[in-house]
Order: structure tokens, then C-alpha cells, then sequence
């Protein structure tokens, strides 16, 4: 059977002498009445004294099994902590702080003693020690408050009541409830009766497929053992209350056994069992010895003294009964072979541990098969391991034992010849395991070497012993013989040949000899939480950690039985998200839920977790802003952190100096936040308050000498604030202990702290609060969770009532939450999570909240949802969103665009039956357009650390055509699989490394692309350009636009969870440690010609581009150029100058494999390749970049632009152009020399300082745009590609006079920089003309004519759009003449036209028509004319005509010929 032993916090009572006269005078009335109850109450009527009979039999303790120490003194090693933990009365604060002191220095590796320290903690945080007195005052309380029904709570279970095993994401160790043991009735074999460690003992009428709780009426949690009368499955005794309570009903009520002297016995009951055939002799093994009664329990008497373990009977002969006692560092093995009267030492050859060991757990099995076999499972320490001391065996009933197995000895080391069965591992390997804690054994009735033997994991052996295998190591849950981890109980019953096994998962039930296993847990309500939340609206949205059950998750109905397992381990942790409302938070990750129980939850890194533990008062609080739901606040060690992006960054805001515990934050003036510290067990515990969002604190702790006589300043608190006035605040005191805080337990505060208020009452007395929670829109109505119930006040009662129906008489509150959508509240215990209607409705409080307060593009989405607290009864919510689109809404999550820079306010509104409010928030939500394009690479991403990487949100596409393309730096060989652009959508999708910097893909991981290792190898220390294409049958890898290609099949994968770059999705060792440029992924499968002509190219918008990413912002996100998927920087990422080889311009691809003329159009390159010569035999494409390489020569002035050429030919090099000519660099000059132009070139992703000198100079150039160029000839020495920069060296000696023509005359990189305004040149165009006179003249110049110039003919239109003087100074007026009738001016107004906004004055000017068939003047003024001295001639009526507005103005003589 089995047991457990109890730690018992010692607790120093006063008056120890009159309670124990009390409490014996009680004891004389209660048997008193129960002799009178046997002899005159028939079993039908037992129920109407029930209550009477509870009064005077209430349990005083219910501790958790009792906890057993394990023996230290061989073990040379041991730290100091575990030597402290395991001293007599050990006191916790010395315990931690060792532990503490010493894991400062060591890796934590989970071992028997870390496993022992964390259930000791338990221990004392679930431990009821309240007065006899205190507890009838409770129970009667609960009496009172059905039959005065002034208890309006309405408490009912939400589970979890099993788990869905077959669900994705399943715990590797599932389970829900912690079960000590699992018996089944012989006489009918559909009942059974289960009890559990932390909600009491229940029944099944259906083998197990339901239970019913019969223990939620009284002041029990755990029971240990059970036994059932073998003729009548309602009779049942159980360990109930620290005695052996008997029901004689099927347990709707349970009356204690024995006589006074032994129910004043304090007894840990381990193991009860009936002798078949005799239902009145029953046999209980406990702490103070093996009991026998006789006569069903009316009296019992000590068969034997000691400490017992385990009572087996010969399975032939029910006169022999065998008895294991451990006795100091050993057991024995006792027989008595007079059905139990008396009992003798015996058996040859038991094991008897060395001085430096110990052998202080046994369990014992027997069986039909084999009826005067005995068979032993011993634990313990010697030969220098711990664990299996043994497995022994006796043929001769007991009288002599072999040692069976494992090894040559007892104990030892563990080895694959000497398996250690009580380890984790399945094979044995390890030391150590909880051997103490989990023990079960039995043998099958029908073949005696069939063996079950348990510690952690479940073994068997089919040769009686020799040797065991572990079919199914407990966390193989995926094997059909699964069972939960740390197994208490193995019951394999005869007379059904079923095997029923409890453990800390539940119940497990086996058909078929362990073939196969069902689990059988649905309706215990026995999850242990230690730690829980749920959704805002999405209330069924739930988390919470568990202690032995890992992570229960709730995710509405979508689970089979409504919750699934999930994690592992223990959890202490849980909280949901109230905007992302399937975005939940454990203690192992972020998970972003997907509404089907096929497809795991999307996880992530939660870094900075707060605080969380098994101590109660010291786990931290994630407070999430109720106006911007990605940014919350965490307690994480002594440290109070921020994050504004959902926890993928953090700014540290405080350091306290020691652990922050509980914390709240005031809803109407989020700068105003409470936090209550932890600094150790003992350590005083304090309270803080912020006013500026946590930067600075100030102390509040109530003064001493509010908290009585003896303040006990080590107890920690809860802590609530109100929602509206931000100096309202609540605090209870939650002791870890359950600490006599009555009169001192609740304080209130209206003014910050600042003087606090006394609010205990007398309605707490009796109880230690463990929670507290206020019910916003309520009357300040707090709600108090305790060791046993949940107790209510608010500002219309003087007094905490009782707020209990419904709920187990003791029910331990772990955390309680609103659920405000149905008027609920939820309560997570240590029997599972439960639910009430709050006391009173609350109204509704309007609190609009958002993702972000700040966007970065005008297509970025603000996604609205409703913080309010409002039920869903006739809600309505009314948006207001001044200068967003749309400006209003009716729904509960609205998403907004804002189209203009600025701050947005938001306004909203919500109404149900109970009420209406209105928030409006100012200059909520702010837009700061930065998304265009940049035409420059500008800045990298650095990656240099494993911790650095950036985090793309989902693309939230479906597709299996996808391509992914950036320029990536690695710093040297990368390890194996680092992620370079990865998601973990489908498993695992993305660009990687592998081992020996070998380039890889996955794709689903479904056909084989892990494993491909047809990928290039990435160059380490350089550029390089890479890309991966994926297509529905292929995948293609690029490196330098080099294809590589694997064909296979490639399913849509739907791309729901983040993007890391540099990481892989799944594995944070799996990083990338370089620079990362230019990462664009599109929704299509890029062709090869695109790969190749956008390598060096600026990414234009369009063509299925998704996502694009320039990492040119100075600080904060990294922006998507082309959508809103805005990434992260996470760790130490960093952004540094960018030195890729891309830029904005054009490329042209052609295949070169011939001689002739290879013109590369836009890209501004000609090639001209001789006759008979070597070719690069492929395609080669020419970009030109139109800005300046990272580094170039330096030259007189420079060029704009350079290129770059791929040659993806076969030959490498080849043999020399007769020319190349590069067209418009920038710096081509004409009053320049071809000599002084010279051309470098450095390796196609080359860098830095690596250009080589000058491998030619120009032959001849041609400086006259459009097509000015350069032309490098004979000996060019361009025999292989790369990056082309032409620089100017010098300038030419004797070098030309500047003229207005619109190029560089002087060869110093300016054009038209130094001009003359007089007129030289009477052609229609050309240097010197009026024309390009003109061109170079600025508003307000004054232009003149030279003394040669008397006659200028016009033969196309002059438009005169500057404010321009033109004067002829020389005396006799220049002559400006133009044909209107020639064909330069077909289709136009005029010959000289002034525009609009132009101011003209003429000065001593001819203006002379020579033909007037058309009806067109010469001059058409639509600005300004002013003419002096002037002369008009031809045909006046065409000379001029003026437009409507226009002004002309006439000074001195103007002649008309």
C-alpha cells in the first residue's frame, strides 16, 4: 500500500495544558455518542446525525503525506543546505539561504534532495494547523450560513477533471490529479474508492469511467489508504483525519473507529487491510504500530509496537500476516501466523543496511500464483548508491529471503548491470530518485514471476525478480502503457485480474497485464495549483501551473474534456493575455494558441518570467497595462521590468535589493503601482508605491505595532488597489504558515499608505489568508481565499462573511480572477479551478485598450479591443476614432488605420443591463510615418552573441511558394543548424546553416529537407547573397545567384508563428553569429533571372514582396519597408554600417559566349569581344549602382555610381574585351583627359579597402550628356568580373575656361560652376549662345550682348522662364528675328513666350518678325514685359500679343516699324 510522511511545522501554542484537558473531555462525549450510535442507530439513519456527528469530530489536521528524510551520514558530499533541510525541526529561512548560497555557484540538477526540498515547501504552505476550537467555529459557520442562506456564493468546478491525451502539445508527462491510492470492491467490482493528496476520497460506481467527491463536507484533503469490505462495497475504511474513519453508507458519511484512547492517538494511517473471509478483523499500519481490530472497528488494539509501513496476508492461508516496521535506519519484517493477535521477528537474510547506509522504506507483495511466496521492494542507501536496495524474495513465507536484484550487491552504483529502479532514467543509470516519496509494488495473481515495481517510472520483470525492464519511462506518453510519473499505489486484483496503479498524474487502469493502460481520472477535481490565469473576455481561456501536473490549459471547448497537460515538471505559474486573447503565458514559454487540440500553441522565449514558487506570498505578479496589452510590468528576481513590445525587450525600471512579491497596479492612473518584497523566509517583508511608473519608490508598510502583539514581520502580503483612486489600496497578510493572524490579517489604506486601517474583523478569525482580489465596479468588494474557503467584505458590510457554498469545506485558494463577461468569479485551488456568481454585479467601467501606442507607417493596423469591465449581457460598446479610418465602430475589437502623422485620441463607450461608461484616452495612439523604401543599404544587422537575434512577426500567410532572400556576413564557421531566416510554422521553415557553414533548408521537415545536404557552402568573413525558393516540387538554394536545387514535394504551410533572424525557430542554441542585410521574403517562387537581376538591387515594391527589411533605423524596431511586419531586436542585436554591395539602380542580363558588341542598355555597360577568344560561356549580368561604394579611390571629384558585374558563365576569366565602355559615371568632365580616368575594380561582393590600383585608363571619352562615356581598350586587363569604379586622377595642365553648355569645361567636377552672361555666339545654339546663356542664368541676371553680335536668328521657340534683363549696351540694338512660317515652329504659340510667373525687361532690343503667314506672334507675354528703348518690326499687329492678366509696360521710346 501506500504512505507518505508527514512534515509537521512546528507551532508553539499557548495553554498547551488546558486544550489537551478539553480535547479529552470531548473525546470521553464523543465515544460516548458513537457506542450509543453503534448499538441503537440503524444504517439508513446515520445521515440525520451527520452534522451532529461532524461537529464533534471535525479533523484538526489534514497535513499531505508525511514526508520521509533521507539518511545523510555516508553521503560526504552533500551541501550544506540539504544537511540543514534534513535536521530535526529545520528551519526554512537557513534552508533557503544555503540553497540559495550554494546554486550561486552550481548548476541546478534536479536530485533526491532538491526533489525533497521542494515537497517539504509544499508541505508547510498546504499545512492546517488551526485550533480545535477555531475549526468547529468554521464548520459551524458553514452550518449557519446554508440554513440562514445568507451565503450567495455559488461555487461549482471547472476541472480540469482529466486531460486530452491525444491532443497536440501534450505534456511529455501528463496528468491532473494527485492520487495516493485506488482500491476496487471485490464484491462488485464497478466501485471503487480513490484517495487523493489534496481533495479527500471519492467513489466510482462505473470501474472508474466517473467519480463523486465524499469528503467535500469536512476538513479533509488527503487520504492515504483505503480498504473495502470484501462482502459489502459500502462499508469502506479510509485514513481520514490522522485515525481510520469507517462508512457504513458508501460514503456519504464517515464515523471514527476505535475507542477513546485510540482516536486521542494522532496517527498517520498507512496501509489498511482486511483479513478475506472476516470482514470484523481489519489491520492498520501506522507510525505508532500495527493495530488490529476485531469486531469492524469498534475497538482496535496494538498487535505489534512500532513504526509500520505495509500488512500483506497469505494469499492461501489467511492465519499468516506479514507486517514491514522500519526501525531507525532499517526495516523488519514481522509474521504472525495467528490471524494477527501476535506477531514475531523474523526472515533469514532481510536486508540489514551497513552503518553508513540505510534501508528505511519497504514495501511488500504476495500472490495466488505463488502463495507461500513473499515478495520485497527495498529502498534505501549503502555500497555508494542510492535508490533500489533491493529486490528479495522468500519461498518459505517469510522466514528466509534472496536478494533477486539488481547487481551483485544491495545498492551501489547504478550501472546497466546493477539498474537503479527508483531513478528518472529508464534504464537505471542515474542515483538516487525518490525513494522515500513513490513506492509501489505487486506481483500478478496468476503468474508469480510477473512483478510491478514502481518508484518515478513503472517496471517489470517476468522472471520473479531476476530482472526488470521499464516499458514506458514516464515521460513516454506517447506509448500506449504510459503512466504518470512517481507511482504510490499498484493494486493487481485477483478477482478481476485488473491492475490499478495511483500516482501524481492519477489514476491508470490496465486490462492486459500492463500491455495497455487507461488513464480513469474524469471528475476528480484533484489538479494542485500553484499558480493561475484566464482570458478577459475569452474567460474560458485558463492556465495554471500545477504541482506534479505540469502546465492544465483550457482553451474554451476545444480540448477532449476541456483541458489538456501540458509543459512539465511542476508548474507554479499562469497568465492569459486580456487583448491577445489566445496568447497565454507558463512558466516554460509564450504560447499563442490555435483554436484546434491538432495543432500545438506557437511558443516563444518568456524572458524575465516574475517571480514564481511553491512559498506562498513569494510569486510575482505579470501586470499587464490595461490600455496597451503588449506592455506589461514583471517582478523577476529583485529586479521590476518593462517591456512595450509583449516581452520580446525589456528596460529595467528598479532594482529593490531583494525578490519582489505580490504587485498591483491603479487602472485610472497607471503610474501609480504597489509592490510587496520577499526578501527571504524570515526577512521582513515590506511594501512600496511608485507615482512615476515605477522609477522611484517610497516605503508603506503598515508600522509594527499595527500588526499585534507579536507582528510577525516576517509574513508576506497580498496586495489589491481600487481602479479608479489610486490611494485606495488593500493588503492581507499571507503567512507561510498557516500562521493565528486573526484581529491583524487585513489592512486598508485610503491614502496611499501612507496610515492604514485595521479591516481584520472577526469574520477571518481562524483562518491565514493565502488571496485576495477586488471586484472592480463593485463597492470595494474583496474577496479573501484562505487555507480552507473564501470569506467576503465590502463597504456595505461591517464584517468578512463566509462566501463558501458550493466549495469544499477545505479548500485551499491559490489565486482568485473575475470573469466580469459573466459576473463570475474563478477560484485555481489545490482542487482544481471553481467558480461562483460574484456577491453583487459589478457596473460597467469603460477602458479601451490597444497593441501599441505608437505605429511607424500609415498601412501599420491599430488592433482595438475592450479592457472593459462589462458583462456580455445586452453589451454594446461605440467607438470613437478621431482621424482614423474607420472613425467610429460598434464592435468589440475594432482595427484602425491612421492615414497622417500625429496623436490620435480614442473615446469609448459600454453599456449592458447594469449600466453605461465612457473613457476617453488623449493622444492615444501616435503615427510617425518612416516606411518609405531607402535607396542606400545604409546599416546591418549584428549578431554577436548566441542571445542576438530579431523576431519578424507571422506573416499570416498559407502558401508553399515562398522566397527569402538577404545578404548575410557569417563570423566564421557557425554551429550546426544556426538559423539565418527561420520560422517555426510547420514544424520548422527557413534558411539555415549546417554543420561546416554548409547551407540548408527546411521546409516542414516532412520530406527530408533536414536531412538534404545538397546546399552550398557560405564563405565565412564576407558577403554573400543568399536565397531560398521554394515551390510546391522543388527547393532551390542560392548562393551569388548559383542555383542548387532539390526536387521534392513541399506542402502549403501556414505561417502562424514569428520569424527569428539569426536564430533558429525552435532551438535558441541554434544561432547566427555575423551580420545580416537586405532580407526580403515573398509570397511566389522567384525565377532565377529575378534572383540574379535584384542580387545587388534596392527592392522595388510590388511583385509579391511581403516583407522587407533595411535595418537603417538609428534605434528601436526595424522597420518593414513594404508591409507592418515590424521586427525586433532581441539581446545585444545591433545595427552598424552597412558595407553590401547594393544600391538603387538598374541591371541587364545577356549571355556571353561569342564574339562582337554586348550592350547592356540601361545598366550603362558595352562590351566589345574579339574573335577566336575564350568567353565567359554563360550569362552575365551588369548592375549598375547609381550612389558610391562603402569605400572607392579617392579622385580629383567622384563619380555617382558603380558597377557591378556576375559572371555566372563557365570560365571565370576570358579573354580581354577590345573595349568596355561604362556610360555616365557621374564624374565625366569635358574639359578632362581620357588618361586622367582611371578604372579599379575589386571581387563582385568585395568590401572596404580592397580595390585593386588602376588596371587601365580611358582611350577616349565623350563628356556630352545624355550618353556621355568612357572607353577603355586596348591592355583594359578585364580578363574576370567584379565591382567597377572609375576615378579621375588629376586634371589636364592648361585646362579650358568654364562656358555655360551644360557640361564640365574644366575638368573640376562642376558644371556650369563659373559662366559668362555675355552673348558671343549668334547661332541658335551651342556655346555661348543665347540660349545656353540662358540655360546657366539665374533670376535677376542681366544678360548682354558682345560688340560682333548684331543679328540672332531663332529657329525654334525661346521660353523665358526666369525674371531676366536683356541689354544690348554696345549702342546700336541687337536684332532678335524668327520666322514663325519655318517648320521650328509648327505646333507652338509663339517664338518667344514669357510664362506666367516671369518678370522680362528689354533694354535697346529688336525683336523682328521675318514672316507672318500665320497668325502666331512673336512675342506671346503671359507674366511681365517691360520694354526701354526698344524696337517692334515686321508685321506689328503679330509682333506681340498679350494673355489676359499679363502686364506690359513701356518706358522711353518703344519704335514700331
Amino acid at each position: 500500500m501506500i504512505w507518505k510522511q508527514n512534515f509537521k511545522a512546528y507551532i508553539f501554542l499557548t495553554n498547551m495544558f488546558i486544550i489537551f484537558l478539553f480535547y479529552k473531555l470531548i473525546l470521553f462525549l464523543r465515544t460516548f455518542i458513537i457506542l450509543i450510535l453503534f448499538m441503537h442507530i440503524s444504517i439508513s439513519s446515520l445521515k440525520s446525525v451527520f452534522l451532529l456527528f461532524t461537529f464533534f469530530t471535525f479533523f484538526q489536521f489534514s497535513f499531505s503525506q508525511e514526508l520521509m528524510k533521507y539518511n545523510h551520514s555516508s553521503e560526504t558530499t552533500m551541501p550544506d543546505w540539504a544537511k540543514e533541510m534534513y535536521k530535526e525541526n529545520a528551519d526554512p529561512g537557513i534552508v533557503l539561504r544555503l540553497y540559495d548560497k550554494y546554486y550561486a555557484d552550481h548548476i541546478l540538477v534536479k536530485n533526491k534532495h532538491t526533489q525533497y526540498l521542494k515537497k517539504w515547501l509544499r508541505s508547510i504552505g498546504r499545512s492546517h494547523s488551526r485550533t480545535q476550537a477555531e475549526d468547529r467555529a468554521y464548520l459551524a459557520k458553514i452550518d449557519q450560513s446554508k440554513s440562514l442562506r445568507n451565503n450567495v456564493a455559488s461555487w461549482t468546478s471547472l476541472g480540469p477533471f482529466d486531460w486530452d491525451h491525444t491532443a497536440a502539445s501534450r505534456s511529455y508527462a501528463p496528468g491532473s490529479a494527485h492520487v495516493y491510492t485506488v482500491e476496487q470492491s471485490i464484491s462488485n467490482p464497478d466501485i471503487l474508492y480513490a484517495g487523493t493528496a489534496t481533495s479527500g476520497l471519492w467513489k466510482s460506481i462505473n470501474r472508474g469511467i466517473t467519480w463523486l467527491p465524499l469528503t467535500n463536507n469536512i476538513l479533509v484533503s488527503s487520504v492515504y489508504a483505503i480498504e473495502i469490505d470484501h462482502s459489502n462495497a459500502n462499508i469502506v475504511y479510509a485514513s481520514i483525519g490522522n485515525s481510520v474513519r469507517k462508512s457504513t453508507d458508501g460514503g456519504i458519511s464517515f464515523l471514527p473507529t476505535g475507542d477513546a484512547t485510540f482516536q486521542s492517538l494522532s496517527l498517520t494511517v498507512r496501509d489498511i487491510r482486511m483479513l478475506p473471509g472476516n470482514s470484523n478483523i481489519i489491520f492498520a499500519c501506522t507510525n505508532a504500530g500495527l493495530f488490529r481490530t476485531n469486531n469492524g472497528g469498534l475497538t482496535w488494539s496494538n498487535a505489534q509496537a512500532g513504526d509500520f509501513q505495509e500488512v500483506e496476508i497469505h494469499p492461501g492461508n489467511t492465519s499468516i500476516i506479514y507486517g514491514v516496521r522500519k526501525n531507525g535506519t532499517k526495516t523488519e519484517f514481522f509474521k504472525s501466523v495467528n490471524t494477527g493477535v501476535s506477531f514475531t521477528l523474523t526472515g533469514i537474510n532481510w536486508p540489514i543496511p551497513p552503518v553508513s547506509g540505510d534501508q528505511e522504506r519497504t514495501e511488500i507483495a504476495v500472490s495466488q500464483a505463488n502463495p507461500n511466496h513473499v515478495y520485497a521492494h527495498c529502498s534505501g542507501e549503502a555500497n555508494g548508491g542510492s535508490g533500489l536496495y533491493g529486490v528479495y524474495v522468500s519461498t518459505d513465507q517469510g522466514e528466509s529471503w534472496t536478494f533477486r536484484c539488481c547487481g551483485p550487491q544491495p545498492a551501489g552504483p547504478p550501472s546497466a548491470s546493477n539498474p537503479n529502479l527508483m531513478a528518472w532514467s529508464d534504464q537505471g543509470l542515474d542515483d538516487g530518485g525518490q525513494y522515500y516519496y513513490d513506492m509501489g509494488f505487486a506481483v500478478s495473481p496468476t503468474n508469480g514471476d510477473s512483478i510491478f515495481l514502481a518508484g518515478v517510472n513503472l517496471w517489470v520483470s517476468g522472471n520473479g525478480g531476476a530482472s526488470f525492464a521499464c516499458p514506458s519511462k514516464w515521460s513516454h506518453s506517447e506509448k500506449p502503457n504510459y503512466v504518470h510519473a512517481d507511482i504510490h499505489d499498484i493494486n493487481y486484483y485477483n478477482h478481476t485480474k485488473e491492475l490499478w496503479i495511483a500516482c501524481d498524474g492519477g489514476i491508470f487502469y490496465s486490462t492486459d497485464n500492463g500491455a495497455n493502460f487507461q488513464r480513469r481520472n474524469v471528475g476528480i477535481t484533484g489538479t494542485d495549483f500553484w499558480g493561475f490565469g484566464q482570458g478577459w473576455w475569452y474567460g474560458d481561456v485558463m492556465l495554471g501551473g500545477a504541482y506534479h501536473n505540469g502546465t492544465m490549459l483550457r482553451e474554451e471547448n476545444v480540448y477532449i474534456n476541456n483541458w489538456i497537460c501540458t509543459d512539465g515538471g511542476d508548474g507554479t505559474m499562469g497568465f492569459v493575455n486580456p487583448g491577445i486573447d489566445r496568447q497565454v503565458y507558463s512558466q516554460y514559454d509564450i504560447k499563442t494558441l490555435k483554436s484546434n487540440r491538432t495543432i500545438s500553441p506557437v511558443t516563444r522565449t518568456f524572458q524575465n518570467k516574475p517571480n514564481n514558487t511553491y512559498i506562498i506570498g513569494a510569486s510575482n505578479d505579470l501586470l499587464i497595462d490595461p490600455r496597451y496589452y503588449t506592455h506589461w510590468l514583471t517582478g523577476s528576481g529583485t529586479k521590476l521590468y518593462r517591456t512595450k513590445d509583449d516581452g520580446y525587450t525589456f528596460e529595467q525600471l528598479y532594482d529593490f535589493g531583494v525578490n519582489i512579491g505580490a504587485m498591483d497596479q491603479c487602472w485610472s492612473n497607471l503610474n501609480v503601482i504597489y509592490a510587496c518584497t520577499f526578501p527571504d523566509w524570515w526577512g521582513t517583508k515590506r511594501i512600496y508605491r511608485s507615482t512615476n511608473g515605477g522609477l522611484n519608490w517610497v516605503e508603506v508598510t503598515p508600522p509594527s505595532g499595527m500588526l499585534g502583539l507579536n507582528p510577525s514581520l516576517w509574513i508576506p502580503y497580498d496586495i489589491v488597489v481600487d481602479h479608479d483612486d489610486p490611494m485606495k489600496v488593500w493588503i492581507a497578510r499571507t503567512s507561510m504558515y498557516d500562521s493565528d493572524v486573526n484581529g491583524y490579517s487585513v489592512f486598508y489604506s485610503s491614502n496611499g499608505g501612507a496610515t492604514w486601517q485595521n479591516i481584520s474583523g472577526n469574520g477571518l478569525n481562524g483562518h491565514s489568508p493565502t488571496s485576495m482580489f477586488l471586484q472592480k465596479g463593485s463597492a470595494h468588494g474583496i474577496y479573501i481565499g484562505t487555507r480552507k474557503g473564501v470569506f467576503y467584505k465590502d463597504d456595505n458590510l461591517s464584517d468578512w462573511i463566509l462566501f463558501n457554498q458550493g466549495l469544499p469545506a477545505q479548500t485551499y485558494s491559490t489565486r482568485m480572477e473575475a470573469y466580469y463577461r459573466k459576473q463570475k468569479i474563478r477560484n485555481a485551488t489545490d482542487r482544481s479551478v471553481w467558480e461562483s456568481n460574484f456577491y453583487g454585479n459589478s457596473t460597467p467601467i469603460a477602458f479601451p485598450s490597444a497593441n501599441t501606442d505608437k505605429i511607424y507607417c500609415s498601412r501599420d493596423t491599430v488592433y482595438f479591443v475592450d479592457h472593459s469591465i462589462v458583462s456580455d449581457q445586452n453589451v454594446s460598446w461605440q467607438w470613437s476614432f478621431p482621424g482614423g479610418s474607420p472613425s467610429t465602430s460598434g464592435i468589440r475589437n475594432p482595427k484602425v488605420v491612421y492615414n497622417n502623422s500625429g496623436s490620435y485620441d480614442v473615446t469609448l463607450t459600454v453599456t449592458d443591463d447594469f449600466g453605461t461608461s465612457t473613457k476617453t484616452f488623449q493622444n492615444m495612439i501616435t503615427l510617425v510615418n518612416e516606411c518609405k523604401i531607402d535607396t542606400i543599404p545604409g546599416k546591418s544587422l549584428v549578431l554577436n552573441a548566441s542571445t542576438d537575434y530579431a523576431v519578424i512577426p507571422p506573416l499570416n500567410v498559407s502558401t508553399n511558394t515562398m522566397t527569402i532572400s538577404c545578404w548575410v556576413k557569417p563570423n566564421g564557421i557557425q554551429v550546426s543548424n544556426a538559423g539565418i531566416v527561420f520560422s517555426g510554422s510547420g514544424g520548422a521553415c527557413g534558411l539555415n546553416l549546417k554543420s561546416n557553414n554548409q547551407l540548408g533548408y527546411h521546409w516542414q521537415d516532412a520530406s527530408g529537407s533536414y536531412g538534404w545536404n545538397g546546399g552550398p557552402i557560405l564563405p565565412s568573413d564576407v558577403w554573400s547573397h543568399v536565397a531560398l525558393v521554394i515551390s510546391p516540387s522543388s527547393a532551390t538554394i542560392y548562393l551569388n545567384g548559383v542555383a542548387y536545387t532539390r526536387t521534392a514535394s513541399h506542402a502549403v504551410v501556414d505561417f502562424n508563428t514569428d520569424f527569428r533572424l539569426g536564430r533558429d525557430r525552435t532551438n535558441s542554441s541554434r544561432n547566427f553569429i555575423g551580420q545580416i542585410e537586405e532580407v526580403a521574403i515573398y509570397n511566389k517562387s522567384m525565377s532565377i533571372n529575378e534572383i540574379r537581376e535584384l542580387r545587388h538591387l534596392i527592392r522595388p515594391e510590388g511583385n509579391s514582396l511581403m516583407s522587407y527589411y533595411q535595418f537603417n533605423e538609428s534605434a528601436g524596431l526595424v522597420l518593414d519597408k513594404i508591409g507592418a511586419k515590424h521586427a525586433t531586436l532581441i539581446g545585444g542585436a545591433a545595427r552598424a554600417d552597412s558595407s553590401v554591395p547594393v544600391g538603387k539602380g538598374v541591371s541587364t542580363r545577356l549571355t556571353v559566349n561569342s564574339s562582337g558588341l554586348k550592350d547592356f542598355g540601361n545598366a550603362g555597360v558595352k562590351m566589345y569581344f574579339p574573335s577566336n577568344s575564350t568567353y565567359p560561356n554563360g550569362e552575365v549580368v551588369v548592375t549598375k549602382i547609381n550612389q558610391l561604394p562603402d569605400v572607392y579611390p579617392v579622385g580629383s571629384f567622384q563619380a555617382d555610381s558603380y558597377w557591378v558585374i556576375n559572371n555566372y558563365g563557365g570560365n571565370t576569366t576570358f579573354t580581354m574585351p577590345d573595349s568596355i565602355k561604362f556610360y555616365d559615371s557621374g564624374n565625366i568632365s569635358g574639359g578632362c583627359q581620357p588618361q586622367n580616368y582611371l578604372l579599379h575594380r575589386r571581387l563582385e561582393n568585395g568590401e572596404g579597402s580592397t580595390w585593386s590600383n588602376a588596371i587601365d585608363q580611358a582611350e577616349y571619352f565623350n563628356p556630352y550628356p545624355p550618353n556621355n562615356y568612357l572607353t577603355f581598350s586596348s591592355g583594359n586587363n578585364v580578363n574576370s568580373f567584379g565591382q567597377f569604379f572609375v576615378r579621375i586622377d588629376g586634371r589636364p595642365s592648361g585646362q579650358s575656361v568654364e562656358v555655360c553648355n551644360g557640361i564640365d569645361d574644366d575638368c573640376d567636377g562642376l558644371i556650369d560652376e563659373s559662366y559668362s552672361l555675355v552673348v558671343s555666339n549668334s547661332a541658335n545654339e551651342g556655346d555661348n549662345s543665347l540660349r545656353a546663356i540662358m540655360n546657366c542664368a539665374q533670376n535677376g541676371d542681366v544678360i548682354t550682348f558682345a560688340a560682333n553680335i548684331d543679328t540672332i536668328t531663332l529657329l525654334s521657340p525661346l521660353i523665358l522662364n526666369k525674371n531676366l534683363t536683356f541689354l544690348d549696351n554696345t549702342g546700336s540694338k541687337i536684332v532678335l528675328k524668327a520666322n514663325l512660317s519655318s517648320s521650328g515652329f509648327n505646333g507652338v504659340e509663339a517664338a518667344i513666350k514669357i510664362q506666367n510667373s516671369s518678370e522680362i525687361f528689354c533694354n535697346n532690343i529688336h525683336f523682328h518678325q521675318l514672316n507672318n503667314s500665320q497668325s502666331k506672334p512673336l512675342i506671346l507675354n503671359n507674366g511681365t514685359l517691360i520694354m526701354t528703348d526698344c524696337k517692334l518690326s515686321g508685321n506689328p499687329d503679330s509682333v506681340i500679343k498679350h494673355a489676359e492678366g499679363a502686364i506690359f509696360q513701356v518706358n522711353g521710346l518703344v519704335e514700331m516699324d
